[in-house]
C-alpha cells in the first residue's frame, strides 16, 4: 500500500528528511527554531516506520498532554485498513506490517527501563528531565539501552536550552569527528518561509531578547531561556552549614507541585524540605523542622488552601509570633522573583551541588512579555515552579526580618548609661 501525504516538505525539513536516510548515520540531532514544522517532520517518518515490516518505534514527549496530542494527530493520518490495533490510553499504534509505535512522557522513567526499540524519536530533548529519583540517568541508563539489539535510528529534536544538558552534548557530537555515526543539524526560524520577516519581527518584539535568541534563533547560551542568568554557577556548596536561618512554606494545593519548605542562612546558603503525606503528617513535619531549626522567621502562603494549612501549622510551633502570613499576588511575585534573580546574577546565592530538582527548575523558570508588556513569571510548558516560589519567599523573609530578635545597633547599656 501507498500512503500519499498532502504536505510539502520545507527546503530545512527536506535536508533532515535525507539525513534520517543516510545509512551512515545512527543518532540524529535537530535543533529547529519553534514554529518550523518540527513536529510535522516526526510524524511523516513515524508513519514510514509503520508500513516498514516488524519496526518498533518510540516517540518520547517531554509529558503526557504532548504525547495524547500527537497520538491523536497520527491516529487521523494512517489508513484504518493498515491499523491491526490501536489504543488510546496506553497511545499504541500496530499496524498490519508488524510495526508499532507507542508515545511516551519522558516522564515515565525508570518504567521505560528494559523495553526494545529499533527507531526512537526524544522530541523536545533538551527539556527531559534526566536525572531519576534512583539516581540513574533517562538517556544513559533507561532509553539508550533500548537501542542496543535492534536499534537503527535514533533521533534527538528541540530547541536549545542552554549548553549544560544532554543535548548539547548529542549535538557536539553531531559535529565532531570522533562520532562517525552521529550527525547533527541546526534550522533556525529565518531558513524557512513558514512565516513572514513581519511575524518573525513581531515575535521578537513580543517576547524577552534571551527568548528569541533561544527559541527561534536556536543559539546556545549559557544558561538556556532561564530568567536567573547565572544560576548553574551558583550551585557550588556540598553542605549546609547551618547557623542562623530564615524560612518559607509554598503549599500545594492539589497535589500537582510539591509542598516546599526552603532554609536560607546569613551566608544565602540554601537547603530545601520536600514534605510529603496526608495533611496531618505535613503538619506535623513542618511543624517539627521549624520547632528543631529554630529559625528567626517563617513566613507561609496563604493564597487558597495556604491560609487553613498554615494556620493548622501555627498551631504545633512552639514559638508562633515567628511565624508570618505571606500573600501571592501577580506584583507581589514579580518582586520576589526579581530579587532572587539579582541575587543569583551577583553570585551571592548557594545551592547544594546534588540538588537537581532546584536546577531544574531554575533552568526552565522564563518570563514573558504581553503585547501590553505585562510581565508573567512561570515555569515553562507543564513544568513546576514550587521550589522557586518557596526560595524566593525565603529570601524575601529573610530580607523583611533579617534584625528580627536582635539589637541591630549594639547598644551596651550600662549602669551609668543614661538617655538624654
Amino acid at each position: 500500500m501507498t500512503l500519499n501525504f498532502d504536505i510539502s516538505l520545507s527546503k530545512s525539513q527536506q535536508e533532515i528528511y535525507e539525513l534520517v536516510h543516510n545509512d551512515k548515520y545512527k543518532f540524529i540531532t535537530v535543533v529547529m527554531s519553534r514554529q518550523s514544522g518540527k513536529s510535522v517532520l516526526m510524524l511523516v517518518l513515524c508513519v514510514e516506520w509503520l508500513f516498514q515490516k516488524n519496526n518498533a518505534i518510540a516517540y518520547i514527549c517531554r509529558n503526557f498532554v504532548l504525547a495524547k496530542r500527537l497520538y491523536r494527530e497520527l491516529i487521523k493520518i494512517i489508513p484504518q485498513s493498515v491499523i491491526k490495533s490501536s489504543n488510546g490510553s496506553e497511545l499504541f499504534i500496530e499496524t498490519i506490517y508488524g510495526s508499532t509505535l507507542t508515545f511516551y512522557s519522558a516522564e515515565q522513567g525508570s518504567s521505560l527501563r528494559g523495553l526494545t526499540f529499533t527507531h526512537l524519536i526524544l522530541d523536545e530533548m533538551a527539556f527531559h528531565k534526566q536525572e531519576q529519583p534512583d539516581g540513574t540517568h533517562l538517556w544513559n541508563d533507561i532509553l539508550s539501552p533500548t537501542l542496543k539489539a535492534r536499534g537503527k535510528k535514533c533521533i534527538f529534536v528541540s530547541t536549545p536550552l542552554g549548553k549544560n544538558n544532554i543535548f548539547y552534548q548529542m549535538y557536539k557530537r553531531g559535529l565532531s569527528d570522533d562520532f562517525p555515526n552521529y550527525a547533527s543539524v541546526k534550522k533556525t526560524v529565518y531558513d524557512d518561509g513558514f512565516i513572514t520577516k513581519d511575524e518573525i519581527e513581531e515575535i521578537r518584539k513580543g517576547i524577552p531578547e534571551l527568548s528569541f535568541k533561544s527559541e527561534y534563533l536556536c543559539e546556545w547560551l549559557e544558561d538556556g531561556l532561564s530568567f536567573f542568568q547565572g544560576y548553574s554557577e551558583c550551585f557550588n556548596i556540598d553542605k549546609y552549614s547551618g547557623g542562623k536561618s530564615w524560612m518559607a512554606l509554598d503549599i500545594s494545593g492539589d497535589g500537582s507541585d510539591e509542598t516546599i519548605l526552603t532554609q536560607i542562612n546569613e551566608l544565602n546558603e540554601v537547603r530545601q524540605f520536600q514534605i510529603e503525606g496526608n495533611l496531618d503528617l505535613k503538619y506535623r513535619k513542618i511543624a517539627d523542622i521549624i520547632n528543631r531549626e529554630n529559625p528567626t522567621a517563617v513566613m507561609g502562603e496563604i493564597n487558597g488552601i495556604g491560609l487553613p494549612f498554615f494556620n493548622e501549622v501555627k498551631k504545633l510551633v512552639k514559638n508562633k509570633s515567628k511565624l508570618h502570613d505571606w500573600t501571592t499576588t501577580n506584583s507581589s511575585k514579580e518582586e520576589i522573583i526579581s530579587d532572587l534573580a539579582v541575587e543569583i546574577a551577583k553570585g551571592e546565592m548557594h545551592f547544594l551541588k546534588d540538588d537537581r530538582e532546584l536546577y531544574d527548575q531554575l533552568s526552565d523558570f522564563i518570563v514573558t512579555v504581553s503585547k501590553t508588556r505585562k510581565l508573567t513569571f512561570a515555569a515553562r510548558g507543564s513544568g513546576h515552579d514550587d521550589r522557586i516560589l518557596s526560595l524566593a519567599m525565603a529570601l524575601k523573609c529573610k530580607n523583611d526580618f533579617r534584625f528580627q530578635g536582635d539589637n541591630p545597633f549594639n547598644f551596651i547599656l550600662t549602669q551609668n548609661s543614661s538617655i538624654i
